[in-house]
């Protein structure tokens, strides 16, 4: 299985603790560094990773349109299978625990973290209760 990112690198070391915990044959990929041998469009493979793979990671946080435009590519794809979003968010929050999340996804439930320690935290605690679900 491969788990699809659209966030940070240091959540590999947090995929990869719980797929040994769990015993999962996950791998983390970084897009831009996947070699073909050959000149390719990193959109067209980001494109092809969400609609070959399970679960899309994405952090939030930065409005990031290419990010914005991925989730809604993954959705997509989820309505028209007619199964529910495999997406986790991560959004960072200011001093003050508010995050600036983009209006159609605000009704969307997100993993608001302040620093790396609660990002990885949250992260595993959710790849768990994901892949346990499956594992059953």
């Amino acid at each position: 299985m491969l788990i699809f990112i659209l966030a940070k690198v240091l959540i590999k070391g947090t995929i990869e603790k719980v797929a040994d915990n769990m015993n999962l044959p996950l791998e983390c990929i970084r897009i831009d560094k996947v070699e073909k041998g050959n000149t390719y469009q990193i959109m067209n493979e980001i494109l092809e990773h969400i609609q070959d793979n399970r679960l899309l990671i994405a952090d939030i946080t930065n409005k990031n349109a290419n990010v914005y435009l991925e989730v809604g590519y993954a959705m997509g794809l989820a309505k028209s299978k007619g199964i529910e979003n495999q997406i986790i968010f991560f959004i960072k929050t200011d001093e003050d625990g508010d995050a600036n999340v983009g209006f159609d996804l605000q009704s969307y439930q997100q993993n608001r973290y302040k620093n790396t320690e609660e990002l990885r935290t949250q992260l595993e605690a959710q790849l768990k209760v994901y892949y346990g679900k499956l594992i059953r």
